[in-house]
């Protein structure tokens, strides 16, 4: 505990983030190619399993949902073949891209600098898994806030950090919380929010 209280601070004195990790899409290509990732489409995750579950029991034809930070593909796995119409995953990193692309055929995936270019459709339902650590997390949900529809439904997964805490903080000031799911694992404690934007 001493350690990290004094890389905080350190982090801090240096004027760097604190409260999020950047890390570059040369970062995450490289760790995809290692694949540092593949459990995410090789193992079951029990927070990609109910994100799963709540997407395929709510979404109805026609809404759109945006997994923002999609990897390889871990949520489309545990949708077993469904919402392939509705789905669009984006992500950083051109190799987690490519292997989604791989992957999971019939869903489709962009990278974030394609996702600029793709058409404006308002999203119904954002899923945010694991995401909120590596962004500045209120300046992107301002700007993801404008693709979505009014009252569109937001899924946020968080393992159990010191982190976690405050951007839970954060989003409770910004979001109206309809269901949070606290998810044991040997591995970690997940915690899986749906809310709505205020």
């Amino acid at each position: 505990m001493i350690k990290k209280s004094l890389a905080v601070i350190k982090k801090v004195l240096q004027k760097k983030p604190v409260l999020y990790v950047p890390l570059t899409p040369q970062h995450w290509d490289k760790q995809y190619k290692r694949g540092a990732w593949d459990s995410l489409i090789k193992t079951e995750y029990p927070n990609s399993v109910k994100i799963a579950q709540i997407l395929i029991s709510q979404v109805k034809p026609g809404e759109q949902i945006l997994d923002y930070g999609c990897g390889n593909g871990g949520l489309v796995k545990d949708l077993n073949g469904h919402l392939k119409e509705n789905y669009l995953g984006v992500d950083i990193s051109q190799e987690a891209i490519k292997q989604a692309r791989e992957n999971h055929p019939g869903y489709q995936f962009l990278e974030v600098s394609e996702l600029k270019k793709h058409p404006q459709k308002k999203i119904d339902h954002l899923v945010l898994c694991e995401v909120l650590y590596y962004v500045d997390y209120k300046k992107f949900l301002a700007e993801i806030q404008l693709r979505l529809k009014p009252n569109a439904q937001v899924i946020v997964s968080l393992y159990r950090a010191w982190r976690s805490t405050l951007i839970i903080q954060y989003l409770k000031k910004i979001m109206i919380f309809k269901e949070t799911n606290k998810i044991k694992d040997p591995r970690t404690t997940w915690k899986v929010i749906i809310a709505k934007f205020k």
